[in-house]
């Protein structure tokens, strides 16, 4: 080996990535029509005509992931939920007739 260089007996461990479930809610009185818009796994928009409620579950190892998602409907009440390994990190609710709920959470 080149003592400049220098060597390493063993390369340092930089630990495992543990999985993480993301859930997606959508909520709102029980058959509105609604539009959710969310972002996957892989960072790619999702775009689905649905009824109320709704949910879509990603599982994934990245060390980081944004997640985002936007309800609309034209009921009062729509709301958004992101829950990370089980703990509710945004939840909003829209109050307003054709309502709009946002909600976005960093996951690192």
């Amino acid at each position: 080996p080149d003592e400049a260089v220098g060597t390493v007996s063993r390369l340092p461990s930089l630990g495992s990535l543990s999985e993480r479930r993301i859930q997606y809610e959508a909520t709102g009185p029980a058959g509105t029509p609604a539009t959710v818009s969310y972002l996957d796994e892989d960072g790619h928009n999702r775009n689905i005509k649905t009824v109320l409620p709704w949910h879509e579950a990603l599982h994934t190892v990245a060390p980081s992931l944004v997640t985002s998602m936007v309800v609309q409907s034209s009921s009062p009440g729509t709301g958004c939920r992101i829950t990370v390994n089980g703990t509710v990190r945004d939840e909003q609710v829209s109050v307003a007739t054709g309502g709009i709920a946002s909600c976005k959470v960093q996951v690192a």
